[in-house]
């Protein structure tokens, strides 16, 4: 293919596309779908504790939570408003003295809840070390589980230097003004899809900032991806493998939780066990 000129070649832009594609696809096999599958079993934990005390039974958590059969908020105690990914905040935050007091009636349920701690992917992995860059997880809130979002950012141990097709062509615009590719930037946050952001460092007056050069997700299209691949086509060969190792450090991830999945699935049969038994003696 050629484009004003400059000859493009179609299996090389496919690569790239199929590259970014392998980021943020929802296949069975990528992270997308398997951390999407975590968060529903763990959001989905609470549900398999409950009653966590028996009948009557009351012991204050803090100032605004008190545990009962379920976790109750003090303004309410006796209300129904119940939220899984609140409750499962305040088992995590308070795990050890939750578990204490669930301990002298359930000691099995005590074990799950002092083990909630470890399901917090943001205490897995600090940074992965791959061949052309360096994985690691950002962390944008400090409360437990962040938020039910997962945000990894990846920079290339050299920034990837070159132009891009709108400053060939002489299209001009921001981009064309972009120096470099400094960081790439992957989220999957609660309710959404997975989005791949990359990133890139450009002078200005300012000083040195990053503008975004594209966000693109599983609702962004094949059309806004083959365009994406278009643009950054004179560094296809570079990205391709910032991309490829991108995606090496999210398969490390993906098997931490596909190996916390098999746990959640082992406490959801033990649930579903225990309960099947106690409707068959009614």
């Amino acid at each position: 293919m050629e484009q004003n000129g400059i000859f493009i070649s179609y299996d090389k832009r496919k690569e790239l596309a199929n590259a970014i594609r392998g980021i943020i696809g929802y296949q069975v096999e990528n992270i997308s779908y398997v951390f999407d599958n975590y968060r529903h079993e763990l959001i989905r934990l609470p549900e398999y504790l409950y009653p966590l005390l028996p009948k009557n039974r009351k012991v204050p958590i803090n100032d605004y939570y008190v545990l009962s059969d379920r976790i109750r908020e003090l303004s309410d105690v006796y209300g129904d408003g119940y939220s899984s990914t609140r409750d499962t905040r305040i088992l995590y935050t308070y795990s050890n003295r939750i578990a204490d007091a669930v301990e002298k009636y359930n000691s099995a349920k005590a074990e799950i809840i002092r083990e909630i701690p470890s399901f917090d992917w943001t205490r897995w992995i600090y940074d992965i070390k791959l061949e052309h860059g360096k994985l690691r997880y950002r962390q944008r809130l400090k409360e437990p589980f962040d938020d039910f979002d997962f945000t990894v950012e990846y920079v290339p141990y050299e920034q990837l230097k070159g132009t891009f097709l709108s400053e060939i062509l002489g299209e001009g615009g921001e981009i064309s003004e972009l120096e470099e590719i400094n960081r790439l930037l992957y989220r999957n946050e609660y309710n959404g899809s997975p989005v791949l952001s990359i990133y890139g460092m450009k002078k200005s007056y300012a000083g040195l900032w990053e503008p975004s050069i594209c966000s693109i997700g599983v609702s962004s299209g094949i059309k806004c991806i083959y365009e994406v691949s278009l643009e950054l086509y004179p560094v296809a060969d570079k990205l391709i493998e910032i991309l490829k190792d991108m995606k090496t450090g999210l398969d490390i991830y993906k098997q931490e939780f596909k190996k916390r999945t098999k746990r959640l699935e082992d406490i959801k049969s033990m649930y579903e066990f225990k309960e099947s038994v106690r409707k068959f003696k009614k």
